[in-house]
This record gives structure tokens, sequence and C-alpha cells, in this order.
């Protein structure tokens, strides 16, 4: 038997109400003291120093691959807030309404219009095969950091998530 006195392992009811509540009590804290909350996201965003915002468009985004010869479509500094605007699939063509015949058309486009970076001959029969990674999710970039050189660990904190109208899978 465990020291909780509870054979199946986990936390025993005494446990399980002494955790629920230290969490009601934080939740009530949260909502009692706003202005103490809203004060530090100010000053947090205060320390953050300038943003910037990337829109997404025909020259910010790229098909399902990273080029190296890209040039950035931002330079930043270390610590400073970027608000980036994605795509849907396909650079944006994916929409409500579009059927798989429309998605399959305009993959094809974009493989006619980059053969060297979507395909690659097969060894044996030299057949086009599609490359692995390019494809038809749509990525932003890229952002250079000014002072960061290769092999730099550099940390990424995601500050918001606003999902878009509609989305699939």
């Amino acid at each position: 038997m465990e020291k909780n006195g509870n054979d199946r392992g986990g936390m025993d009811r005494r446990e399980f109400f002494q955790y629920a509540g230290i969490a009601g009590a934080a939740l009530a804290l949260g909502t009692i003291m706003p202005g103490r909350t809203q004060a530090a996201e100010a000053q947090r965003k205060e320390d953050f120093g300038k943003a910037h915002v990337i829109e997404f468009n025909k020259d910010t985004g790229t098909p399902g691959f990273w080029d190296n010869s890209r040039a950035p479509v931002l330079t930043i500094k270390s610590g400073e807030v970027v608000h980036i605007e994605t795509g849907m699939h396909l650079l944006g063509k994916m929409k409500p309404g579009v059927t798989i015949e429309g998605w399959k058309e305009y993959y094809e486009q974009a493989i006619a219009k980059d053969p060297d970076v979507y395909t690659y001959p097969d060894e044996k029969t030299g057949a086009k095969k599609i490359q692995k990674g390019a494809g038809h999710h749509t990525l932003v970039g890229p952002i250079n950091i000014e002072e960061a050189e290769p092999g730099d660990v550099l940390q990424v904190e995601i500050l918001a998530i606003d999902p878009g109208d509609y989305g699939f899978n």
C-alpha cells in the first residue's frame, strides 16, 4: 500500500482537494488582482523593446521549404518582438470551398513553377520525384537576428497564437 493509503497509485482524496484548493485560490487571485497582472504584462512588453509585423504575402511566404539563398524578410535585434501573420497552404490559395481537385491543380502549378526545388531525378529511372520537405504548407521568413552566428542556440518565446477563421487537415 502507498504512503497515501491508496494502493492504486496516484493521489488520495485528501491530496486531490488540497491541490484543487490551491488551484482555485490561484485562479481567484488572478481575477481579484487584474491590475497587478496587467501591470506585469505592460512591464514585460516594455522590456522587449521594438515590435515588428511581418504580413503574409508572396514576398514573405515560401511554399514548404527554406532556400538558404533567400534574403531575410526582416532583421531584428535579440529581444525584439515579431508578430508573424501566417498563411494557409499553397501560399493562401487553400480557402473554404476549394476542392481536392483545386488543391491538386495549385500544387502542380507550384511544382511546375520551381521544379528544381520540388523535384529530383530518381537515380535508377531518371523519373522526377517530389523532394522531401518541399510541399504545400506555407512558411514565413526567413528572419535574421543581428549578432547571431551559425551554431548559436536561439530562444524563441511564443507570446500568443490567434487562430484563423478556418482550418483543415
